[in-house]
């Protein structure tokens, strides 16, 4: 699958995806997490999500890679995203 497109940046949610696709339990529930968020344009908590997620000491070097490149994606996003009116 192709990147997505958000605000004008590439979010590789797919990549993402299948990193964790045969992941344990308690990063599934992550993974998911983070999914939702970024379908849902709540990039603060997708952001906040994946900052956890990228302590976490069990990921793969794979894991590690494409979840600190999605939350440098989702920092671009954040910060091309429109403000919100007052």
């Amino acid at each position: 699958m192709e990147p997505m497109n958000i605000n004008g940046v590439k979010v590789d949610l797919p990549k993402f995806l299948d990193a964790f696709a045969n992941c344990p339990p308690d990063q599934k529930t992550m993974e998911a997490d983070v999914q939702l968020n970024i379908r849902y344009g709540r990039y603060v908590e997708a952001l906040a999500d994946l900052d956890t997620l990228s302590k976490n000491s069990s990921l793969t070097p794979a894991q590690t890679k494409i979840t600190t490149t999605l939350l440098d994606q989702i920092k671009q996003v954040i910060a091309k995203s429109p403000t919100p009116p007052q």
